[in-house]
């Protein structure tokens, strides 16, 4: 099964060379400030403190009125976040190099631009170059900071770069273009349900869950759908990209599973949201996707992973260790849910659902179906006698005259496997 590395951290400094009579006060005043802040970590930005001899400036980017499908991290930014977004947004599109001047900024600007940046990586997956350290110089002062961001530098012992050649944009971003509007084509007419499930099953049937730095753009949307390689957060990534094309709302979530860092999806396919796992859903030895994580509530999701803290609910004083979210609206429908969805979610009499189900998929041409069970105790009954429960199934069917025959079955979680 798939696991995540991505873990990110950011420093957070502040400068103490003030001097003179007014130094306690200016201090204090500063440290209150900060200690207002949630200590926080996510994508990394180094304070530096040499001086800039040459700053560019850049246009903010305009942000659609329509952000139905996407921007959902934007919207949650404070008015001085939605401004450093613009500009970082259009730093990272035009892929501007050397350090970019920001402007006056607030005594939080460090605070600021991590969650700023932080929303666009999550916002923009069609980003794949946007890297993942950045560096910020105040040209100001303490009290009145005028920051800049570099992307892209190297100088004075500090580096930071684009994950792609410059030179290589076009032509990437033209391939992914053309892989992502192939797909797309392919789910038009379908249900926002219906085009999920495609995405879901097209990802898991492309991707291999491999681990690398993030150079080989295996935490990329373009490392999973192209080069067909990538960690949890590139197979989230290209599951965002591709709905956001067709309209469906969809964001990123991080968490733990299993004592790691982990992302995933918040999806709306009409109802409101749902977790979706896509990583966790690829099934390396079938090449059949398993679909168990597919639209779960929050107290699904919760029974095997934590969800990280989100930054924009902290109380003062609170702190956010490792990674954090900027979106974790509760997920409370199952109607969308693909067990429940499909009819192959069954209670004690199963028996009769199960077999119906064979007869009817047999006559496709399916020869297997997975069910789910609706709670542990009936899952357990079933694991313990599965064989006299497997034998009833094999009756039905046969007085149904059905020419299926159950060859094997599987177990997995609170889930079983039918084949035949």
């Amino acid at each position: 099964m798939k696991k995540t590395i991505s873990v990110f951290a950011i420093l957070i400094l502040i400068f103490t060379t003030l001097s003179g009579c007014n130094f306690e006060k200016i201090e204090k005043e500063i440290n209150d400030a900060v200690n207002d802040l949630a200590e926080i970590s996510g994508i990394y930005g180094e304070t530096v403190e040499f001086v800039i001899e040459e700053s560019v400036k850049v246009e903010p980017a305009a942000i659609p009125t329509d952000t139905s499908s996407s921007y959902f991290c934007f919207r949650k930014l404070n008015s001085e976040q939605k401004r450093l977004y613009r500009l970082i947004l259009t730093a990272v599109q035009q892929m501007t190099d050397g350090f970019i001047d920001l402007g006056s900024c607030k005594q939080t600007y460090n605070t600021d631009i991590s969650i700023a940046y932080q929303a666009v990586s999550n916002d923009h997956p069609e980003l794949f170059w946007m890297p993942y350290s950045y560096l910020i110089n105040n040209k100001g002062s303490k009290t009145k900071p005028r920051a800049m961001i570099a992307l892209s530098y190297t100088g004075n012992k500090h580096s930071c770069s684009w994950l792609i050649n410059k030179s290589e944009k076009e032509y990437m971003t033209t391939v992914l273009n053309d892989t992502v509007n192939e797909l797309v084509s392919n789910a038009s007419g379908l249900s926002r349900y219906e085009a999920e499930l495609y995405f879901h099953d097209e990802i898991c049937y492309t991707t291999t869950y491999t681990t690398g730095d993030p150079e080989d753009l295996v935490y990329t949307a373009y490392g999973a759908l192209i080069n067909g390689r990538a960690v949890c957060e590139g197979y989230s990534r290209a599951m965002q990209l591709l709905c956001q094309k067709v309209g469906i709302p969809c964001t990123l979530i991080s968490g733990e599973c299993e004592g790691t860092g982990h992302l995933w999806n918040l999806i709306d396919p009409g109802d409101g949201w749902y977790h979706l796992d896509v990583t966790w859903d690829d099934n390396d030895e079938t090449n059949q996707p398993y679909r168990l994580y597919f639209n779960l509530t929050t107290e699904e999701i919760l029974n095997d992973r934590t969800i990280a803290p989100n930054i924009l609910e902290l109380s003062a004083g609170e702190k956010a260790e490792g990674n954090y979210n900027l979106i974790t609206d509760e997920c409370i429908k199952n109607n969308y849910n693909f067990f429940i969805y499909e009819g192959l979610y069954f209670d004690s009499s199963y028996e009769t659902v199960v077999s119906a189900r064979i007869y009817e998929a047999d006559k496709t041409g399916l020869k297997e179906l997975t069910f789910r069970f609706t709670d542990n105790n009936i899952w357990a009954d079933f694991e313990k006698k599965y064989q006299s429960y497997v034998t009833k199934i094999q009756k039905m069917l046969n007085r149904s005259s059905s020419r299926a025959t159950i060859t094997n079955i599987s177990i997995v979680k609170n889930t079983v496997t039918f084949y035949w």
